[in-house]
């Protein structure tokens, strides 16, 4: 289910030229990320009404998991690469 939003997430971070700067975040400040996303959890009740609400809550629970987390920089690694 995580994975689901993976090739949306990559193309949008593509298209910005973000993927080198998370991919770089994902790697050395991975052990926070469930911290980050206790703190967007905490906004959850604000992106309700919002139409991306679904990827917002798999994003949420895709830097909760360390191994998830570890996943999705490989991901994004291997389709920049």
């Amino acid at each position: 289910m995580q994975q689901l939003y993976w090739d949306n997430w990559k193309r949008f971070l593509n298209q910005r030229g973000l993927t080198p700067l998370i991919c770089a975040l994902l790697e050395q400040a991975g052990s926070l990320m469930p911290l980050v996303s206790q703190i967007m959890f905490l906004g959850l009740p604000l992106m309700k009404s919002l139409s991306w609400n679904n990827q917002y809550q798999v994003l949420i629970k895709t830097l909760a998991d360390e191994n998830s987390v570890d996943h999705f920089s490989h991901y994004l690694r291997e389709v920049r690469g």
